[in-house]
């Protein structure tokens, strides 16, 4: 997609430090300072930023205006490869927001941190600075400027990249965050996910009882077949006049009103016969547990003595309770008819930001959820290249 629009086009493939191999795509500036790392939320791809053309597209935007662009991807994306070949079949699904965070996020991060000074020529320079910030006991700025932006699931991801890394006092590489409509907060949830919501809890607890605690799957069609087929009635029904603008109103019923282009999102490419974005039972089970904590925690594992094994104590962390830690200027977007998180969860994360000191900003669009990444509209994108010229 890119490059037939285009522009160049590298692939680089990252392994995490738990063994996961991730596709990590880049519109490449190579000697460009400035920096943008784009990730998509739930069930998409980094094909979410180049699939609404040249003109409708964020990441082609970004690159025009002079950024080295870089776009990420989760683990439950293609290739879904570990450097492990035993971890396969259920076992590659052995995984929940936290590894979002603390591994996708964090690989990515570090992989582009690696290219960017190689790039600039900063290695004899950034090794006597390291010798002059060791003395004094900080590090020394890198070479470029690294701006995130993120949807959804995404922004949740690098929040806790963010927070862990700065707990753990290593570098994070993030000069400024744009969060376009972030999960975490999620007491307001569409009404088509309440059965899930209370349902699936019961199912896995059940099936993990039979087949054991560690058992896992994906949540998304699992063949070839179901795929095209599914895909095939949806784009078919789509155009048949009367009954295309009756999914609409359906999708929009279900979702509280959502205005996001539901039916035309699924025939994207990302979605096709041979693969699509899948989400593992346990990142499922994390949204259900924020959803009735009404806090935006890391993954709670069952009991006091599993969550002290992960964390060292009994409850999960409040990753919002540490936002004070957050050392770079934070904007969250929200969009006022998105019914999947709609304003009221974001003013959440704003209330928490400002009541910690976080330089954060807040801005609403008439828009839904889809809207901040697909077939971007041009008051989006003139406010987004404002934030990453800064």
């Amino acid at each position: 997609v890119i490059r037939s629009a285009g522009y160049p086009h590298e692939l680089h493939m990252v392994t995490t430090s738990d063994g996961y191999v991730l596709r990590l795509e880049r519109i490449p500036r190579p000697g460009a300072r400035d920096t943008v790392f784009f990730m998509h939320g739930v069930l998409d791809t980094s094909m979410a930023w180049v699939s609404g053309g040249v003109t409708g597209s964020q990441a082609f935007a970004a690159w025009e205006a002079g950024l080295d662009v870089w776009l990420g991807n989760s683990r439950g994306n293609a290739p879904r490869q570990h450097s492990d070949p035993a971890c396969r079949g259920g076992r590659y699904w052995r995984y929940n927001i936290n590894h979002m965070g603390m591994y996708d996020i964090s690989a990515q991060l570090d992989h582009i941190h690696n290219i960017k000074c190689a790039e600039l020529g900063a290695g004899a320079a950034r090794s006597a600075a390291l010798a002059v910030a060791a003395a004094a006991a900080a590090p020394p700025p890198p070479p470029y400027k690294l701006r995130c932006v993120a949807h959804s699931l995404g922004g949740m991801s690098v929040l806790i990249h963010l927070v862990n890394r700065l707990r753990e006092g290593r570098p994070h590489h993030v000069s400024r965050l744009v969060l376009l409509t972030p999960a975490g907060f999620h007491k307001y949830f569409p009404k088509a996910a309440k059965p899930i919501a209370w349902v699936l809890p019961l199912l896995a607890r059940l099936l993990r009882l039979i087949l054991g605690r560690s058992f896992c799957f994906p949540l998304y069609i699992p063949t070839p077949l179901g795929r095209a087929l599914t895909f095939k009635l949806l784009l078919s029904a789509s155009r048949i006049p009367g009954l295309g603008e009756l999914m609409r109103l359906g999708f929009k019923a279900m979702l509280d009103g959502d205005v996001s282009q539901w039916d035309r999102a699924l025939q994207m490419p990302h979605y096709n016969a041979e693969d699509m974005p899948a989400i593992s039972l346990d990142q499922v089970l994390h949204l259900v547990q924020l959803a009735f904590s009404d806090c935006f925690r890391l993954y709670d594992y069952g009991s006091g003595t599993a969550n002290r094994l992960h964390y060292g104590v009994s409850q999960p962390p409040d990753v919002s309770a540490e936002y004070w830690r957050l050392d770079m200027p934070v904007h969250l977007v929200a969009g006022r008819r998105d019914g999947i998180i709609p304003p009221a969860n974001i003013r959440r994360h704003l209330d928490a930001m400002r009541a910690q000191g976080v330089p954060v900003s807040y801005r609403e669009f008439d828009f839904g959820h889809l809207d901040f990444t697909f077939g971007v509209k041009e008051e989006l994108r003139i406010y987004l290249m404002k934030l990453l010229r800064m």
